[in-house]
């Protein structure tokens, strides 16, 4: 719910889906952080060349945290669960 990449505590318990609404999730996610980006250009998707230190180096806990409310507010409000759970870990 919280991605690692993100901040999300690596020793959260995750979301319970199907493989398939999770292959989805990820890629839905992936378009919208490709979309979150920097004055400088720089987005929060991970990738090569763009792993989560340099995306925590780019963008601070509170713009990371920002961009997961409007993808679960957005886009990922359909996983319902998901957002869910994002939204207990967070308060």
């Amino acid at each position: 719910s919280y991605p690692k990449y993100l901040g999300g505590d690596p020793k959260q318990l995750t979301t319970t889906m199907p493989a398939d609404q999770h292959k989805q999730l990820h890629k839905d996610m992936n378009d919208y952080m490709y979309n979150q980006r920097n004055a400088d250009g720089q987005h929060m998707r991970p990738q090569r060349g763009n792993d989560k230190f340099k995306i925590k180096k780019n963008f601070n806990s509170t713009q990371r945290e920002n961009a997961l409310k409007g993808f679960y507010k957005g886009p990922g409000a359909k996983y319902k669960s998901a957002a869910k759970d994002f939204f207990k870990q967070i308060k």
